[in-house]
Parts: structure tokens; C-alpha cells; sequence
């Protein structure tokens, strides 16, 4: 601004004042001198002022300078600090434009010097709750053994420059082994802080960071899955925790309600539970990520943990899920083999279908209170089964008769041995529910060799019928073309028999091969020796019957069923199921 100018604008400032004195020296009446004597003083007047605002601003000027020099300084050393080349700012600039662009500089400087910090104290922190979590041997060895130093004397930590302390060191954990929250650097204090970490332990600290997080990765994977497990098997068998330890480990995913005592007590080194999901120091993120570990979902709203993954722990949750299937298994066998049984009693004591569906259906599944139930279910039907013994007893035999001629047993399996009391009811019930129970083991041990077998003996069957039909003299009368129908029937059997015979064989076979055994008759024969021996028998009748055969006239239909009944009767021996004596055995 020229001199001219800040004239200009200083009289134009007091002109009101200057016309305001004026009237007042024309009001009183001063003279030529007087007004001139008066003029001067208020010129001193002016000038002393002028005098002390020019001081002022001299003040101003010396002070900025110094701030200026401050700025400097302050910025040197940021940018050596931060390993920047030295801040030169533009020619020519006044000073006021001079110390904002210093002060611009400086606020940038801090901004970059704030981040880094930041950076190693949350690398820092991470790397310590990491540590913590994985044991607290991990840090010594890939510092010591990969980069040659000491963790805690490279990387020391920056508490004093803090409000709260948000460096985690070791010491600075609470009773139960659970690490204290970053927080964030105070602002206001980043420019005292004189010992800021270079690049380059940023990047070791990064490289620590990271490596202690892939081994940390795997195993709280391996963590979430046997908590998933042992979450599943545990909801599904309604377990009962029997330690504080599983009580916090059903609680944290969900499942308080199978804990007895709500209040467990929280088992140090176990799991570390977090206050809410945004202060949680997560096994995989950055400060600004929000990822959090979650559990199988049966409960969303429970609170999020980070778990402990040393060898213990893992061992430990890996040997408690191995229990808990095995107590699943235990459970939906005993299960599952009282409903089977339960079936078969609701058969013998002819218990209506409804009450059973409608049973079955209000205690399925294979948590405890419903094993007590088919418990207590089965004991009832022992009751009943001794208050209506006769009729047990008779649906006993039937089922015995049926499932011994599946198994090619003889019927005589069922008679009481000759030492035993056959007047006594309880006896026989016994010994039929054991033999029962040894010819279902039987039968489902060889399900697929009897149920062959069972085709055969049904085809072998229809096939002597036909033989049967065949040689009566009736027949040859050739009434309606009996005698061609029959015969096509027969072959049409003759080939199923030998195709049954082929799948039994086959059967017979495959089990052998699966089972490195023999499958023989209580006989010690073979299936194929049992069917060749059939068959030779099967032609020697057939034979000897040809011999005998001869055609006798018709002459009323009374002597032709006398004939029938003589020839059926003393001609013929047709092989049943009882042919193939006692079950078989399988011998290696």
C-alpha cells in the first residue's frame, strides 16, 4: 500500500472526528493562536500514538520472525524424522505468506508423522495380542531366529506420549490373560514425540504382523470349527456342561441354556470375550476393518471372541468334541435299537398303530429325556408282555417259525431243549426271545445271501408244485390243454430256478469276497453243494417216477384223486426251506 493511499484512508477514517472537533472550537470561540496552540497539541497527541502502534507492530514483525524460525526448525526436523528431503519453501514470499505455507508444511508433516505412529503402535499391539494368543513363545522365536534382534529392545513402546496407554506390552494385561483396547494417538502430542520409528521397522514390524498371522489364521480356523462341532452335537443331544470351561464355551456360541449355573466362571486362558464388537482387536483386520470371528450361527447376538490357540486348548476342544460324538453315537444307538425293539413288542401285544405313530412322533430325536422315555416305554411293555403271557407267547412262536425258515433254519430251533420245563410258559417266553434274538443277528448279518435265497427256495418251490401236477394221471386227459400249459410252466420255472440259483450264487460270492470268509451250512456244506445234491435228487425222482409212470383211464373222477393222492403221496419228496438245516455259519 503506498503512503498516499494510507493517507487517503486515515483521514477519510477520522474526518467525522476531525469535523466534530472543529464545531467544537467554533462553539467556544477560540481564536486564530489559541486554535493554533491547540492544533499543535493535538498533532503530539497523534504522533505519540502513531509512535507506540509503529512499536507494536514491530513487536509483531520480530515475533513472527521468530515463530518462522521455529516453523523451521520444527519442519526439519519432521522431515528428517520421516526421512524426507528438506521442505524449501517458494522465493520472494512475504512473511505472513511465508508462515502459512510453513504452517500448511508443518500440519502435513504432522498428519505423516500421526499415521506412522499410529501404524507401530497398532503393528505394535497386534503383534503382542497375537503373541498372547498363540502362547506367548512366538515372538522371540521369529525375531531372534529370522531377523537377528530383540523384540522389546527394537520396537520399544511409546506409553508416555499417550492419554491411556494403547501400546499392549507384556505386563499390560488384565487377571484373566485378556489384552487391554488400542486408542487412538493424541494429536495435540505428536510433535513432542523426538524417537519416531523409521520405515524400516515399520516394515520388520509388518513382517512380524503378518507372519504371526498366518500361523494364527489356521489354527482359530481349526478353533471355529471344533466350536461349530461341539455347538452342533451339543444343541442336538441337549449336553450338560461338566466344567466351568465348557459352561463359558456353550455360553460364548449360543447355548446358555444347557448351562445349569447362568453365572459360570470364566476360565482364564479359554476364550477371551469382548465387551462389545467395535473395541475388539479381531485375529484378521486392520484399524479400519470391522471383521469379526463368528460362531455356527445359532445364536447371532451373542458376544464376539477372540480364542486362545495354543496346543492345550486345541487338544483340549479336539478331545472334548470326540467325547461328545461318542456320547451322540451312544445315544442314537440305544436309541434307535429301544424304538426297534419297542416295535416289535407293540407287534407281539397288538398295540394300535395310531398310539404308536403318535409316540414315535412326541419322543423322536436322541437327546437324554427321550432315551428315558423309550426307557421307561419298555419297561411298561415288559409288563404287559407278563400280564398277557398266551397271547405273547403265541404271536413269539409265529415270529419265530417265520423268521426261521428266512434264516433256512429247521423249526425244530424253537422247541425247548429236553432238560428244560416245558410246563412253565416263562421258560419258553425266554427261550424264544433269545432264539429270536440270535436269528435276527443271523439274518441281518446275511441279509442279502437270504434274501437270494429266499428267491430260490420261493422259485424251487413253484417248480416241484408244477413236477407235483405233472404226475397226475388226470392231467393227461389233456382237458382245455392243461397238460401243454403245465408243461410250458414248467419250463418257464426250470429257468427261473437256474436264474435265482445264479443270483444266490453270486450273492454268496461277493459276500465271501467282502468278508474274507466261507458261507456254509450248520451242515458244512456249501450253497452249491446244497443245490447239486438237490438236483441230483431232482432227477432221481424224476426218473424213478418215469419208470412207474403209466396212463390210467378215467373213468370217474373219484379214481383219478385216489390216484392223485397215491402218486402225490407215496412217489414224491418235495424239498422245502427245512432242507437247508440250521443257519449258516461264516468261517475264515
Amino acid at each position: 500500500m503506498e503512503t498516499e493511499g494510507l493517507e487517503n484512508e486515515l483521514i477519510q477514517s477520522i474526518r467525522p472526528s476531525l469535523n466534530e472537533l472543529l464545531r467544537i472550537w467554533d462553539y467556544v470561540g477560540y481564536n486564530k493562536l489559541e486554535r493554533s496552540q491547540r492544533l499543535k497539541h493535538f498533532v503530539e497527541k497523534l504522533e505519540t500514538v502513531l509512535c507506540e502502534v509503529i512499536k507494536e507492530e514491530n513487536s509483531a514483525r520480530l515475533i513472527m520472525e521468530q515463530k518462522i524460525e521455529l516453523r523451521r526448525r520444527e519442519i526439519a526436523d519432521m522431515c528428517q524424522q520421516l526421512g524426507l528431503a528438506p521442505f524449501l519453501p517458494e522465493r520472494g514470499l512475504t512473511s505472513s505468506e511465508l508462515m502459512r505455507s510453513l504452517d500448511e508444511k508443518a500440519e502435513e508433516l504432522i498428519q505423516q508423522k500421526s499415521a506412522r505412529c499410529e501404524r507401530y503402535c497398532w503393528l505394535r499391539s497386534k503383534i503382542l495380542h497375537l503373541d498372547h494368543l498363540l502362547g506367548g513363545d512366538q515372538i522371540s522365536d521369529i525375531t531372534k531366529h529370522k531377523l537377528d534382534i530383540d523384540f522389546h529392545t527394537t520396537f520399544p513402546p511409546i506409553i508416555k506420549f499417550f492419554g491411556k496407554s494403547n501400546c499392549i506390552d507384556q505386563n499390560n494385561t488384565d487377571k484373566n490373560g485378556h489384552s487391554n483396547e488400542y486408542e487412538s494417538l493424541d494429536p495435540s502430542l505428536i510433535s513432542s514425540i523426538q524417537t519416531l520409528p523409521d520405515q524400516i521397522n515399520i516394515e520388520k514390524l509388518t513382517e512380524i504382523y503378518e507372519e504371526l498371522q498366518s500361523i494364527y489364521t489356521p489354527l482359530a480356523n481349526q478353533h471355529a470349527a471344533l466350536r461349530e462341532d461341539i455347538a452342533r452335537v451339543a444343541a442336538d443331544i441337549f449336553y450338560q456342561p461338566q466344567s466351568d470351561k465348557e459352561a463359558e464355551i456353550l455360553t460364548i456360541v449360543g447355548l446358555k441354556h444347557l448351562c445349569k449355573n447362568g453365572n459360570s466362571i470364566s476360565t482364564p486362558g479359554v476364550v477371551r470375550r469382548a465387551n462389545d464388537g467395535t473395541n475388539c482387536v479381531m485375529p484378521i483386520s486392520t484399524p479400519s476393518e470391522n471383521s469379526e470371528v463368528t460362531t455356527n450361527g445359532l445364536d447371532n447376538n451373542h458376544d464376539t471372541y477372540e480364542p486362545v490357540v495354543n496346543k492345550e486348548i486345541l487338544r483340549w476342544l479336539t478331545d472334548w468334541r470326540l467325547r461328545l460324538v461318542k456320547e451322540k453315537a451312544r445315544l442314537v444307538g440305544t436309541c434307535e435299537e429301544l424304538r426297534a425293539y419297542l416295535l416289535q413288542m407293540w407287534k407281539r401285544l397288538d398295540k394300535p398303530e395310531s398310539e404308536q405313530k403318535e409316540f414315535l412322533e412326541m419322543h423322536s430325536g436322541y437327546k437324554p429325556e427321550t432315551l428315558e422315555a423309550l426307557q421307561e416305554e419298555v419297561d411298561r411293555c415288559q409288563q404287559m408282555k407278563w400280564e398277557n403271557m398266551q397271547t405273547y407267547l403265541t404271536r413269539l412262536e409265529s415270529e419265530a417259525l417265520r423268521l426261521a425258515s428266512l434264516c433256512c433254519v429247521d423249526e425244530k430251533i424253537i422247541q425247548l431243549p429236553n432238560d428244560s420245563d416245558k410246563q412253565d410258559p416263562e421258560i419258553l417266553i425266554n427261550h424264544l426271545e433269545t432264539i429270536l434274538e440270535q436269528l435276527n443277528q443271523t439274518y441281518y448279518l446275511y441279509r442279502p445271501v437270504y434274501e437270494c435265497i429266499a428267491v430260490y427256495e420261493s422259485s424251487w418251490k413253484q417248480l416241484i408244485d408244477v413236477e407235483a401236477r405233472l404226475k397226475d394221471p388226470s392231467i393227461f386227459s389233456n382237458r382245455g390243454g392243461i397238460l401243454l400249459k403245465t408243461e410250458k410252466e414248467k419250463k418257464r420255472l426250470l429257468k427261473e430256478v437256474e436264474r435265482t440259483e445264479k443270483e444266490a450264487i453270486l450273492a454268496i460270492e461277493q459276500y465271501e469276497l467282502k468278508s474274507s470268509s466261507h458261507f456254509l451250512l450248520s451242515n458244512g456244506k456249501t450253497f452249491t453243494e446244497h443245490i447239486n445234491e438237490r438236483w441230483n435228487n431232482y432227477k432221481t425222482l424224476k426218473d424213478t417216477s418215469k419208470s412207474r409212470r403209466s396212463i390210467v383211464p378215467t373213468t370217474s373222477n373219484n379214481s383219478n384223486s385216489t390216484i392223485s393222492n397215491n402218486n402225490t403221496t407215496g412217489n414224491t419228496t418235495r424239498p422245502t426251506s427245512a432242507n437247508l438245516t440250521g443257519s449258516p455259519v461264516a468261517h475264515t
